[in-house]
């Protein structure tokens, strides 16, 4: 039985050049030969290793969202109590320079925007990644109410809506570069709702 070529180039490697072109042109904007070009393959080893470009899109976006994720995950175990990793977190949004390499907005916010009622695989995905963020905001909130940091009172579930939605709404704001005078103060009175 004859053994295959091995591949010739990384394939993480080139899923992240894939996700940086998504990122920056968007589903529909990125054509075949963007993608071969950033990803320095042929259209054959394209298809063969990643399928096709919705299959590829799929892969970009859980790519990044594994990494954005982990991010998320390694700042809320960073932070102690709760409540800074969410100031943290709507603090962050406000601050054009805390990810600098990343000027292009979220590609998950970029991606429900373009597709997310149109594609239902998308929708699905983005739909399981909000749950998820609204599972985290949810738990943090509760564990910064045992801790006195946020009052009973209040709705742990509603707050971990308002949160994730104005987050999302942050994000989508980001990538048409509002200015920090706007979206600082529009962060402090989302705060303001976690006192």
């Amino acid at each position: 039985m004859a053994v295959g070529r091995p591949k010739e180039f990384d394939p993480d490697e080139a899923l992240d050049a894939a996700v940086q072109v998504f990122w920056t042109k968007g589903y529909e904007a990125t054509s075949t030969r963007d993608l071969m070009d950033a990803m320095g393959l042929s259209k054959s080893s394209l298809y063969q290793t990643f399928g096709s470009k919705k299959d590829l899109f799929m892969r970009s976006l859980e790519r990044y969202c594994a990494f954005t994720g982990q991010r998320e995950r390694t700042l809320l175990n960073d932070r102690a109590p709760d409540k800074s990793f969410i100031l943290a977190m709507l603090r962050g949004l406000s601050d054009p320079d805390r990810y600098p390499d990343e000027p292009k907005g979220c590609l998950l916010v970029n991606s429900t925007i373009e597709l997310g009622k149109r594609d239902k695989d998308v929708g699905a995905y983005v739909n399981q990644r909000v749950q998820g963020a609204l599972a985290m905001f949810e738990g943090a909130i509760r564990r910064a109410q045992n801790e006195g940091e946020i009052s009973p009172d209040k709705d742990p579930a509603s707050l971990a809506k308002m949160l994730v939605m104005s987050i999302h709404g942050l994000k989508a704001m980001s990538r048409l570069n509002v200015d920090r005078s706007v979206l600082e103060p529009a962060v402090e009175e989302i705060i303001q709702r976690l006192d």
